[in-house]
């Protein structure tokens, strides 16, 4: 892949400036103005690209969601899959977990960029659903239907048990990280250990 054109280096900074900024200070409080000096641009180069700062928003989110899919589905599962093979489901999710955790982390800003976003637009909201979401759903499936047939989980609808762990790892891990509150090292960890203890299939 050769470099980028100018054009193109000119439309990353805008994005990058876009996300830092949105991230900071919410998208109603971020003016072009703002994203311009940040990008090192004049606001007349972003209204030739974009148009109005609502198509530039449309236009981020939409990237970077495709980004965390196409991520998530070409290299982060099918490695994570590949380097855990013959691992116990109560580790698996813990690794699961952990790796997640670590992805979002790296991309703290966009993360908060399309957080914010899915309170207020449907579409963005529905695209995480289908290509982030759905995506999690299938990685979880698998971990839950084989701890349920090694006895390690209760059979429980998967549905049940992804709202019980997911729910909690994002907001513990996600939520509270991302906001800078309670934050603690060992986590995911502890969160396993306790979904397990409240999971696990009971003895006759």
């Amino acid at each position: 892949m050769g470099p980028l054109k100018k054009s193109e280096r000119t439309k990353q900074r805008i994005l990058e400036a876009t996300i830092e900024t949105i991230s900071k200070h919410g998208y109603a409080s971020t003016t072009t103005k703002e994203i311009a000096q940040n990008a090192g641009v004049s606001e007349g180069t972003i209204f030739k690209y974009y148009g109005t700062k609502s198509k530039l928003l449309q236009e981020i989110v939409e990237e970077l969601m495709h980004e965390f899919h196409n991520y998530s589905v070409n290299h982060a599962f099918p490695e994570f899959i590949k380097q855990n093979d013959g691992t116990s489901p109560r580790q698996l999710l813990r690794n699961l977990l952990e790796e997640r955790a670590g992805f979002f982390r790296e991309r703290k800003a966009a993360t908060k960029v399309i957080l914010q976003e899915m309170m207020v637009n449907d579409s963005i909201a529905n695209t995480f659903k289908e290509e982030i979401w759905g995506e999690m759903e299938k990685v979880t499936d698998a971990i839950f239907d084989e701890g349920k047939r090694s006895g390690e989980l209760v059979d429980a609808d998967n549905r049940i048990l992804r709202r019980t762990v997911l729910g909690t790892f994002f907001f513990r891990v996600i939520f509270e990280e991302i906001l800078g509150v309670n934050r603690g090292e060992d986590q995911i960890e502890e969160t396993v250990d306790l979904l397990f203890a409240g999971l696990e299939e009971g003895e006759e």
